[in-house]
């Protein structure tokens, strides 16, 4: 035996068309739920991979420097010793940059003497602005004493030549003259 039994509802139309309405936004609710919870699943797994990525790369970064740290603390020597080789050809440089070779302009000073200029005393002195060199001496002539700070004036290292003073040794005898040249050397930069 088939029943069949038929629900009959004895509720009014409004009531049972406001169930089903709720029904309908029930489960419309239920829909958007459930794909707000898919959208945020697929946004989790795409800000993981992300950060997957970035963490991969941080790693390769921090192992590089890690490897340039080892670099640097073995070629640490070197570059203390470059940086102190480099200090010291700065201090030679500054302390003897700018000093003429003094040998070479006294041998090229004593070529330009006549043979009857006597150098009692040669003294040079330099610093950051100029050098210069005295001469003291003796001789005969006048005309000596000018061809000789010609001859000087002439060098190409010289810069300029003064005559500080010339006078007579003695008052009796007046062919002992004593001079003093000053000669200025050009600076080398």
């Amino acid at each position: 035996m088939n029943r069949k039994l038929n629900s009959i509802s004895l509720l009014p139309k409004s009531i049972k068309s406001s169930n089903n309405n709720r029904s309908y936004v029930d489960r419309l609710l239920i829909i958007i739920a459930i794909i707000l919870i898919l959208a945020l699943f697929t946004l989790y797994i795409v800000l993981f991979i992300h950060t997957r990525k970035i963490n991969h790369k941080l790693r390769l970064l921090k192992e590089q420097r890690k490897a340039i740290e080892i670099f640097l603390e073995d070629k640490k020597d070197i570059l203390t010793a470059k940086d102190e080789i480099n200090r010291l050809q700065g201090i030679v440089e500054k302390a003897i940059g700018k000093v003429p070779d003094w040998s070479a302009l006294f041998i090229d000073i004593d070529k330009c003497k006549t043979d009857d200029i006597h150098n009692r005393n040669v003294k040079g002195s330099f610093d950051d602005t100029e050098a210069v060199i005295i001469i003291n001496g003796n001789t005969n002539s006048q005309q000596s004493i000018k061809t000789y700070m010609d001859r000087i004036s002439e060098l190409a290292t010289v810069s300029d030549v003064e005559l500080r003073y010339i006078r007579q040794i003695d008052m009796e005898d007046t062919t002992q003259l004593e001079f003093e040249i000053i000669i200025y050397i050009i600076q080398e930069n």
